[in-house]
């Protein structure tokens, strides 16, 4: 977002707390995120913020919101967890496989901050699944993206 591109990790945090206040412990997960991403330097703030997001993503509720499974990948991403990241990011298709549903929307992908999580192995996998591969073959890539190896 951009109030974390301009390092104001408050605002980013404020923005999304009435968001989550409904369902309980969503906040506290936006509290320790934004928290951890104004001092990444800080390994066990980090550790606990991806601890806090992997807590949420597995909240049954989760994948019927489909804006937050998207928003749980970029701050493990952000967290620098491109594993749980991938992790979220599969259990949703799969939940969305299952109930017959669209996937959630993915342009979160091509943010500036997510290019360490698009460098990864694992995100040719999670492309396809997505079936942006069969996209980019037909129409190219996205700002001359190229996939790492799967």
């Amino acid at each position: 977002s951009p109030a974390v591109r301009a390092g104001r990790h408050a605002d980013a945090a404020q923005y999304l707390l009435p968001m989550l206040s409904p369902v309980g412990s969503g906040e506290d997960t936006v509290r320790a995120v934004y928290a951890a991403l104004a001092n990444l330097a800080n390994a066990g703030q980090r550790d606990a913020a991806a601890a806090a997001v992997d807590r949420l993503s597995r909240a049954p509720w989760l994948f019927e919101k489909s804006a937050m499974a998207a928003m749980l990948v970029e701050w493990a991403a952000l967290l620098g967890r491109c594993d749980l990241a991938f992790e979220i990011a599969n259990r949703a298709l799969d939940r969305a496989a299952r109930v017959g549903t669209i996937p959630p929307s993915w342009q979160i992908l091509w943010m500036p901050e997510l290019e360490p999580l698009r460098t990864r192995p694992g995100f040719t996998s999670l492309a396809k699944r997505l079936r942006f591969v069969e996209y980019w073959n037909r129409f190219g890539s996205p700002d001359c993206m190229r996939p790492a190896p799967a």
